[in-house]
């Protein structure tokens, strides 16, 4: 989207990079509120080096998932803990302004074609992974978003943005194999520990009492991207 050599693409590929450190940055950093500083930090910078590459769309994604990010925390911390991980109709008005939002961001910056949309979908998948509480349903989402990313980067021509993108999507699947793989053991345990009077509703086998909900995944330890 403009000349590989020039001082704005050039300066572009600098913020990108800066942007990509600050969000590897947090994955380091355990306290919820000082990781939401970052990477709103890196989407800013973001921001500035998509509007060098002209790319309005992603600028205005970007900028949703700042309001996005800022309102789910808020949310989630005056939320009861018993409630944390339920959709109520919050949730259900908060995504609905999140889609309009992009509806008409779309709408008014959408200049490139189909390529164009995929920083909508990227957006799209994530924001509806996060909505729905599932961490499997979660990660899943993240892959999607995170190819759709890719796609994006290719069209705006952003060679970091790319390898950073890459880079993320085989990060986001390789979260989904380390989930499976502990939520099998988890099930595994579960069912040695139990007897063999019932049936365990998670794998089939046979125990001594009735079988723990093995889908809430709020009761099973995984770690994935954000």
């Amino acid at each position: 989207m403009g000349d590989w050599s020039g001082i704005p693409y050039i300066i572009s590929q600098v913020l990108t990079i800066v942007a990509s450190i600050l969000i590897c940055s947090s994955f380091f950093i355990k306290r919820r509120v000082f990781v939401l500083i970052v990477t709103i930090s890196a989407n800013v910078i973001l921001i500035v080096a998509w509007g060098f590459l002209g790319a309005f769309i992603g600028l205005g994604m970007i900028g949703v998932e700042i309001v996005r990010d800022i309102a789910s925390y808020s949310i989630y911390q005056k939320r009861d803990k018993k409630y944390k991980y339920r959709i109520l109709r919050l949730d259900w008005i908060m995504l609905f302004l999140y889609l309009t939002a992009m509806v008409l961001i779309t709408v008014f910056t959408e200049t490139g074609g189909v390529m164009s949309l995929f920083a909508f979908f990227a957006v799209f998948f994530f924001t509806v992974g996060i909505w729905q509480k599932k961490r499997l349903v979660f990660l899943i989402c993240a892959i999607i978003s995170e190819a759709c990313w890719i796609v994006y980067n290719i069209y705006i021509e952003s060679i970091f943005g790319l390898v950073w993108e890459v880079a993320l999507f085989i990060g986001a699947i390789a979260g989904l194999i380390l989930y499976i793989r502990r939520r099998e053991k988890v099930s595994q345990k579960h069912c040695e520990q139990l007897g063999r009077a019932t049936i365990c509703q998670c794998c089939k086998k046979p125990t001594e009492t009735e079988s723990v909900d093995m889908d809430d995944d709020s009761k099973l330890a995984s770690t994935a991207k954000s």
